[in-house]
């Protein structure tokens, strides 16, 4: 077991040391993040979408749209986020290069506003809004359901929980991803923003030039001979003779 786990950390430091050699820092903590947010969306969207059919034969909208297109919406996003994560993952794993900024940023911001909406709507028509407790019950434990609101209760209508308990969890699997993704869209805004400063500040440094040529062991340091006219001369003392023992 604990050669195990010593072979596990010896390969993610070699591989945090080699996408991060000669990119940012933070490449390697934002890959895995994304990479995480990937299996969140896929979490988030097989639960929606396992909750569509049984509220399908369980419930109808009395007017508008037919269907539970509420559950549906967030799923679109949530593969977005799925699809391109993975494939942003990888593709930094394998090159130790960071995607491209410009298309990394449109599909952060694509996913981040389709969610607002999707997450928005369905929360808003989720089932579990209209859990109950059973307000009266006969002697004992017994529940009339045909009466005032227990027909929404555990006890009278078990298929209203399992359903609303899938699009819950759903719906905290999308708002985690909906957050991962802000912070990377707005990280990758900022990190774009101050590429431009450094680029510049680097350039304005000035060059520190090569004194190596002006200074040898051998020969000792340079010095200045004046010559009767004109500007003083740099030169060089004989090289130095071999002593032979």
């Amino acid at each position: 077991m604990g050669s195990t786990v010593y072979r596990m950390k010896t390969y993610w430091a070699s591989h945090r040391e080699r996408v991060n050699a000669g990119n940012s820092p933070t490449l390697f903590q934002k890959t895995l993040l994304r990479f995480i947010t990937a299996h969140f969306a896929l979490l988030g969207a097989i639960l929606l979408a396992a909750a569509i059919n049984p509220w399908q034969e369980n419930f109808f909208h009395s007017k508008g749209t037919p269907g539970d297109w509420q559950d549906g919406f967030p799923i679109a996003p949530l593969l977005l986020s799925f699809l391109f994560n993975l494939l942003n993952s990888f593709y930094v794993f394998k090159t130790a290069t960071p995607f491209r900024g410009l298309v990394t940023g449109i599909f952060d911001f694509l996913v981040w506003a389709i969610l607002i909406p999707a997450v928005t709507f369905s929360a808003w028509a989720g089932v579990f809004n209209i859990w109950k407790k059973p307000t009266m019950a006969m002697s004992g434990s017994m529940v009339i359901c045909d009466s005032g609101m227990n027909m929404f209760s555990k006890e009278c209508n078990p298929e209203l929980y399992m359903i609303g308990g899938l699009e819950l969890a759903g719906i905290i699997f999308a708002i985690l991803v909906w957050f991962i993704t802000t912070f990377l869209f707005l990280h990758g805004c900022l990190e774009g923003m101050r590429a431009p400063r450094r680029g510049s500040q680097s350039s304005e440094k000035p060059s520190i030039p090569d004194r190596s040529a002006f200074y040898d062991l051998e020969r000792g340091p340079p010095r200045f001979t004046r010559r009767s006219r004109g500007p003083p001369v740099l030169t060089r003392p004989p090289m130095a003779m071999p002593r032979y023992r």
